[in-house]
């Protein structure tokens, strides 16, 4: 998405994803005019959208960094806070080195949970382990990835990130004998990214910034997110 100053009060500001989504729970109206899909996006040098589709950006954050939230900030937060509900001595587990999965992490660990993370890159691994995952798994060396995660802890594991295909078989049974609560996340409201945003400040969190492209680069910087080598966001300067 996208990040502007604000011309009216000098502060910057970051897009919602719903800008018709104050707070509560999701409602069919509030899936209308979704920037970049039913109305016009944030691909541009300027743009003039009503107050209600922004919320201000984190303090001392660049104008990149801020449109880092908007999709995948709000998400992990979402699912690990709003949601999930994570506490310290929580475990959350993350899939892949996704930027929902990054900033996972990083909420996590500032909730006081055990994080562990899985990839199927060495280089990766050892990223992750530098912002703070305290186990992770390569899942190509250890196919049974599901179980290695499983002995490494006893307790509740929240689960984000999609990357094994969008049906799966569920165990009924299973779900009720062991208590098992499936919770569908679709980004976040208003309410939510703002207070992710205090959140953000008060542990003065940053994200992980992969690699950052010029607009008139656009198709390349669409093309580096399908190649799935980058590791962190990608990102247009304008």
């Amino acid at each position: 998405m996208a990040a502007f100053p604000c011309r009216m009060a000098g502060d910057h500001v970051v897009s919602t994803f719903y800008p018709y989504w104050p707070g509560g729970d999701m409602t069919p109206a509030i899936r209308r005019d979704v920037p970049g899909e039913t109305v016009d996006g944030f691909a541009s040098e300027f743009v003039c959208m009503p107050a209600h589709f922004f919320t201000k950006a984190p303090a001392g954050y660049t104008h990149a960094e801020a449109a880092t939230l908007t999709c995948t900030g709000v998400t992990a937060w979402r699912a690990l806070v709003v949601c999930g509900r994570v506490k310290p001595g929580d475990t959350v587990l993350v899939l892949g080195t996704g930027s929902v999965s990054l900033f996972a992490l990083q909420f996590a660990k500032a909730a006081g949970a055990r994080v562990i993370a899985t990839s199927s890159s060495e280089g990766k691994l050892q990223a992750l382990r530098r912002l703070g995952a305290d186990a992770v798994i390569d899942y190509k060396a250890v196919p049974d990835w599901g179980e290695k995660a499983r002995s490494l802890t006893g307790g509740h594991i929240a689960l984000v990130g999609v990357l094994t295909g969008f049906t799966a078989q569920v165990s009924i049974p299973a779900l009720f004998s062991n208590q098992i609560r499936i919770s569908g996340i679709s980004i976040g409201s208003r309410a939510d990214q703002e207070d992710m945003v205090r959140a953000i400040e008060a542990n003065r969190l940053k994200p992980v910034i992969g690699r950052s492209f010029a607009l008139p680069d656009i198709a390349a910087a669409f093309e580096e997110y399908q190649s799935q080598q980058h590791f962190g966001k990608v990102c247009l300067d304008l």
